[in-house]
């Protein structure tokens, strides 16, 4: 069993609940492996095929079963989404957007 918590959801609720769980971002921005080692650079789609054939060569490996999820999927590019833990901020638009809105209202906007 693997646990990521940088990087899956449930991974990331398990590791509130076991604070010894240590946190590693192993996939950088571009989707590459970013933990030293054997894959560190690889594509994240060809490292998972790589650990796969790694493992069976090794004797390691006991099954491989499909498991049907939704991934997902950039709106725009299609993309898969990875999950990851970045800073997140917002911008409070509130008072901007109700000038602007009565701007309109009130004609000095066409």
């Amino acid at each position: 069993v693997k646990v990521t918590p940088a990087h899956d959801p449930n991974d990331y609720e398990c590791s509130k609940r076991h604070p010894e769980i240590e946190t590693v971002q192993v996939i950088d921005l571009k989707g590459n492996i970013k933990v030293e080692g054997k894959y560190k650079g690889m594509n994240r789609f060809e490292c998972r095929k790589q650990i796969v054939k790694d493992l069976e060569e090794m004797g390691q490996l006991i099954d491989v079963t499909g498991h049907e999820y939704v991934v997902p999927r950039c709106s725009r590019t299609q993309d898969i989404i990875e999950p990851m833990l970045m800073e997140q901020w917002w911008v409070d638009c509130t008072g901007m957007a109700a000038r602007a809105t009565k701007a309109v209202r009130d004609g000095e906007l066409k």
